[in-house]
C-alpha cells in the first residue's frame, strides 16, 4: 500500500504526522521568549534581592508621605472638604478612564 500525501508542507518533511494546531499554538506560547515578554517578573525575580527590597520599600513610603500632604493641599487650594483627595488620588492614579488634563 502506497501513501500519497497530497499537502507535504504540513508535516516536517522527514515524515513525522503533521503537528495539531493546539500543539503548534502551545509551543508558540510558552517558548521562553514569549513568557518573558508578557510576564517580566519571572525574568527579573530571580536576581531581586533584599538589597532592592529595602530600596524599594523605602522609595514606596518616601512616595506615600509626599503624596498624602501634597493631596490635602490640592484639596484646600480647590476649596473642597479635604477628604476629597483620597477619591481623586485613587481615580486619577488607577482609572485609565478617568479624565486628564
Amino acid at each position: 500500500m502506497t501513501v500519497i500525501r497530497l499537502k507535504p508542507e504540513h508535516d516536517g518533511g522527514d515524515g513525522t504526522p503533521p503537528k495539531s494546531w493546539w500543539r503548534k499554538r502551545k509551543e508558540r506560547i510558552f517558548r521562553k521568549k514569549t513568557l518573558h515578554m508578557r510576564i517580566p517578573i519571572i525574568k527579573w525575580l530571580p536576581n531581586y534581592t533584599i538589597q532592592y527590597f529595602v530600596a524599594d520599600l523605602v522609595a514606596g513610603i518616601t512616595v506615600g508621605i509626599t503624596v498624602i500632604p501634597q493631596g490635602l493641599a490640592y484639596s484646600t487650594v480647590a476649596g473642597l472638604p479635604a477628604q476629597v483627595f483620597h477619591i481623586v488620588s485613587y481615580e486619577f492614579d488607577w482609572n485609565p478612564t478617568f479624565p486628564k488634563s
